[in-house]
């Protein structure tokens, strides 16, 4: 399952990369707020748009780093002590989700 999913009209899932060696993570827009569910979910609303997006556990793990610019290479560090997933896995869902979070225009 993606880890971001829109709410709009319908359930939308978004794929495309993004490159880890980039010098600096995006940015989480001001205009999006987030909630967190005590199942480790989250919820984030685009506050021009209306729309919100589903976080599952790992993209909101995904979402506090990029809030504090934790480079990709620490975030699949952390993410492979926490998971059971290899570094490789890790880093291509990293990749996508911040690619979903660019095309959905969360972040900047």
């Amino acid at each position: 399952m993606n880890p971001v999913e829109s709410e709009t009209r319908g359930k939308n899932m978004i794929h495309a990369r993004f490159s880890l060696s980039e010098a600096k993570p995006p940015i989480p827009r001001e205009e999006i707020i987030l909630t967190e569910f005590a199942a480790g979910q989250g919820v984030l609303v685009d506050l021009n748009t209306k729309q919100y997006y589903m976080l599952n556990e790992t993209a909101l793990l995904v979402w506090h780093a990029l809030a504090r610019q934790i480079p990709a290479s620490d975030v699949v560090a952390e993410m492979t002590s926490i998971y059971d997933v290899a570094p490789e896995r890790a880093e291509v869902c990293i990749q996508q989700l911040v690619a979903d979070l660019r095309i959905s225009g969360l972040v900047g």
